[in-house]
């Protein structure tokens, strides 16, 4: 029954980062040369993206088999962490944005790339700490498969 939040988790997470790196792409195009980071970093949540999918279809098996408790509570936590992240890097990047009133375009004004500049910290930080939570959930993953394996052999 524990894989069910997870599941939810990972789904509602895999949205938020589809958004994520759709803003993160927007953006990245709009301020020139140093866009080039920003897309990296949506390319990045795209594939943490990618991971989470997996695992939500690792979970979503699970209904015949028992994972440990202890597992899907420590995924949840570390999904919990990359909704946190992904909710501050959001907001990071809807202070850089203006859209215009007349269209759905966004631009960058001349201090939202000065505000990028004292902020591009902070996202670094962030990045650094969606690596280590995908580098987390992609090990957790693994394990879970292989005690699939493990478990179908018997």
């Amino acid at each position: 029954m524990a894989e069910l939040g997870a599941i939810a988790s990972i789904i509602g997470i895999i949205g938020a980062g589809a958004k994520l790196s759709i803003v993160l792409f927007d953006f990245g195009n709009s301020i020139g040369s140093a866009g080039s980071q920003v897309r990296s970093i949506g390319t990045e949540i795209s594939l943490f993206c990618a991971v989470l999918k997996q695992l939500e279809r690792t979970l979503a098996k699970a209904k015949d088999r028992r994972y440990s408790i202890s597992a899907i509570e420590t995924t949840q936590e570390i999904l919990e962490q990359c909704q946190v992240v992904f909710n501050e890097l959001q907001a990071i990047f809807d202070s850089l944005i203006k859209s215009k009133p007349s269209s759905s375009e966004t631009t960058i004004d001349i201090l939202g790339r000065l505000r990028w500049v004292l902020k591009r910290d902070k996202v670094q930080m962030h990045r650094t700490t969606l690596e280590s939570c995908k580098i987390t959930l992609h090990i957790m993953l693994t394990t879970l498969e292989f005690a699939e394996r493990v478990s179908a052999r018997r």
